[in-house]
This record gives structure tokens, sequence and C-alpha cells, in this order.
């Protein structure tokens, strides 16, 4: 699977221009996972009906443009009803995904490797 080209596909969703310009957003602070620690998405994926789809448990509240966590069931009933997720053919696929997405990022210096 080409993570980036998924993400380039559906650079529409708020979520994946999230993650594709990471530095435009806000990032949420989770003192509960240790000192200095943040999260931006926090990416699940369930099925619904016949489809296989990998949304975010953190979203963008449209009126204060601050990130929110949802609850697991918020968060895929957020997704289904904004239309705020990736579809995959497979389980397996909208596993790797939610698990593999931040691939794109250097580590590094935490800058986007688009196109590698």
């Amino acid at each position: 699977m080409d993570i980036n080209q998924v993400l380039q596909d559906n650079s529409h969703l708020n979520f994946v221009q999230r993650i594709l310009t990471p530095e435009k957003y806000p990032v949420m602070d989770r003192p509960d996972l240790g000192p200095g620690s943040y999260s931006t998405h926090l990416m699940s994926w369930s099925t619904a009906g016949d489809k296989n789809i990998v949304y975010p448990e953190i979203i963008q509240d449209p009126k204060t443009n601050k990130l929110k966590m949802l609850t697991p069931d918020e968060a895929v009933n957020h997704a289904i009803k904004t239309g705020e997720y990736l579809n995959f053919k497979t389980p397996k696929e909208a596993d790797e995904f939610s698990k593999n997405y931040k691939q794109i990022w250097d580590k590094s210096n935490d800058n986007l490797q688009i196109g590698r």
C-alpha cells in the first residue's frame, strides 16, 4: 500500500490535511502519555456496514479549531456522519494504514517526506 498516495488522494479531508501539513495545525497535550507528549489524530479503524474505514479519534472542532478527543463510539459515528474517513478494501489494509500512516514523517526532524 502506498500510504502517501492514499493521503494525496484524500487530501480534501481535514484529518488528512493535518497529517500532510502538521505544522499548520494544533496539537493536543497528552500528559497521560508522559512529559512533553502530544497527539494529533489517534487513528482507529472499524467495519461500518460493508466498509473498512480508518478515522481519527482526535478531531479538529470546526467552531474553535481546537483538537478534541472523542470516545471510540463518538469517533466512528462522527466519521460516518461527516465523511471524515478513508475506506479500504479489507480489514487488513485498514489496520495497516491506521498503524503506519506516520511513515510519511521523517522521524529525525518531523518534516514530511512526500513522494519518497
